[in-house]
């Protein structure tokens, strides 16, 4: 994996303010980033959101036809952003049948079908760590060619994160973190946002902008409300 480089993601949850008889509202980030892969003939080059599915654009850099990808997921809370920081939950990492030409580029299905991912298995999982944050970083572990030849990733599940460098910065930037866990395991309902404005893979100031998906929930009593910023 290429160090230089580094497409991390940070949670950093904060309390806001919001008029409910003077009460302050607790407020739970999940972030997804894609680390760089330098050694993987297909990258994920932009993560887009649509009616609750997270899909990933994926580029084949190479002469040869891809016939399916194996993209894996790792969920985890930064030190200090839950009650066991190591622990995580792991998504994917089966090869799913997804043709993408030779240095062509295309969007995973919709529809929840895999490699894309539901954005609601994300709350649910920050559940069951008890994070006060969430940081879900997702790569590519697997490439299938249309001539039987294949490539993996010489990382092994499970490991978390894939990157932990900017996981470690975080440490304890979890303010009211007790308080936060405690309204994420009330909640029952989750409602996310319909769509981002713009696919995350845009140019910013001649530098690649990082591709990544913010969600802000609110958590109000039995239920969160999770916009995409």
């Amino acid at each position: 994996m290429n160090r230089a480089v580094l497409l991390v993601l940070c949670a950093v949850p904060f309390l806001v303010s919001k008029t409910y008889g003077g009460d302050i509202s607790p407020s739970f980030r999940i972030s997804v980033y894609a680390p760089v892969q330098s050694d993987s003939p297909v990258r994920i080059v932009g993560l887009h959101y649509e009616r609750g599915l997270i899909r990933l654009a994926l580029a084949n850099e190479s002469e040869r036809a891809v016939a399916s990808v194996a993209i894996a997921g790792i969920e985890i809370a930064p030190p200090g952003c839950g009650s066991e920081p190591r622990k995580r939950v792991r998504v994917g990492g089966t090869p799913e049948p997804l043709e993408i030409p030779p240095h062509g580029t295309v969007l995973t299905p919709g529809q929840g079908y895999p490699p894309s991912f539901p954005a609601v298995v994300l709350m649910t999982n920050a559940r069951r760590l008890e994070a006060a944050a969430l940081q879900f970083q997702v790569v590519v572990m697997g490439v299938d060619f249309a001539d039987g030849t294949r490539w993996r990733s010489q990382e092994r599940l499970p490991r978390t994160p894939f990157d932990s460098s900017i996981v470690e910065a975080d440490a304890g930037r979890c303010p009211n973190a007790a308080a936060i866990v405690k309204a994420l395991s009330a909640i029952d309902h989750v409602e996310f946002g319909q769509t981002n404005e713009r696919p995350s893979d845009e140019q910013d100031e001649g530098t690649k902008a990082l591709p990544h998906l913010l969600f802000q929930c609110s958590l109000e009593g039995v239920k969160a409300v999770c916009p995409v910023s």
